[in-house]
């Protein structure tokens, strides 16, 4: 067992990256905390905006020790920016030298490679989303962990504590209504999973239907016992999270709650300190969001 596990620092390693995808360098500062000076040279505006010293360093029992990228020079200016010690040549460095993984890519077709890497070392993974995009797909993965005692994946944003509050408040919706930017495959899940939060993941569906034109996807799902969502994603902008729950409005409009909830949670099960969560949970996930694609 890795000293990590044992109490004495958690080591986590964190895999990049894909083509627009900031987390490599956002989680790592979480959790690392970044130097303020090369904070210039963090290639994504939106993470520029919003990362501030005061939201890191949340759990000072886990580090970043190491990063590797597939992108060429990567690896080291990640390390460069949030304070990693251990810039990889190849990944199987990383896995050997921590105790967990953030598989922080969202380019699905290519997980089944990572995760075939992961299996081996039976070590915890934080997958980024989306885990699957065939029931296949995820089938297979859960062949090889089937109650996700090694896994937490999904969208972070249902970390936000609002989501958590609504569903405490228990409001009868009947129309929800969400909007975003970018690929459904890739982003869809920030809009279905933050809702299912809200109004539970055992409603079957009933219906679904997906209108396209050159600007837009607009997905429908009619859940049994209500309610009606409609999702909204352009295909072009800037991806900020817009949701209506019958007429409260909600902008997720700085992520690093939901990121922070959703690397607490990851830590918490890679050191066995808290119950995976239900694959089905997933799968109903994932079900809407291959349903609208």
């Amino acid at each position: 067992m890795h000293l990590g596990l044992l109490g004495l620092g958690l080591r986590i390693g964190i895999v990049g990256s894909s083509s627009g995808n900031g987390h490599p360098f956002s989680w790592a500062a979480l959790i690392n905390g970044y130097a303020p000076n090369r904070l210039a040279t963090v290639p994504f505006a939106r993470i520029r905006e919003y990362l501030r010293p005061e939201v890191c360093r949340f759990d000072t029992t886990a580090r970043v020790t190491h990063v590797w990228s597939s992108r060429v020079g990567e690896a080291e200016a990640i390390a460069d920016f949030a304070k990693v010690e251990n810039p990889c040549n190849n990944l199987e460095e990383l896995i050997d030298g921590v105790d967990a993984i953030i598989h922080a890519r969202d380019d699905y077709p290519n997980t089944p490679y990572f995760a075939r890497l992961y299996r081996q070392s039976m070590k915890p993974v934080l997958f980024d989303k989306p885990l699957a995009m065939s029931k296949d797909a995820f089938s297979e993965y859960t062949i090889h962990d089937p109650r996700f005692q090694r896994t937490l994946t999904g969208s972070a944003l249902r970390f936000d504590p609002i989501f958590r509050e609504l569903r405490r408040r228990g409001p009868q919706t009947r129309l929800i209504k969400a909007w975003s930017a970018g690929p459904w495959e890739v982003y869809g899940l920030h809009l279905i999973e933050p809702i299912l939060e809200v109004v539970g993941y055992q409603r079957a569906l009933n219906t679904a239907n997906t209108l396209l034109s050159r600007s837009r996807k607009v997905v429908t799902f009619n859940l049994s016992g209500g309610p009606t969502l409609r999702l909204e994603m352009a295909l072009e902008g800037t991806s900020e999270f817009r949701f209506d729950f019958d007429g409260l409005k909600v902008s997720l409009l700085d992520p690093t709650k939901a990121f922070v909830g959703f690397l607490r949670a990851f830590f918490a099960l890679a050191r066995g300190q808290s119950d995976p969560e239900e694959p089905d949970r997933t799968a109903k996930a994932l079900e809407l969001l291959w349903k609208g694609a």
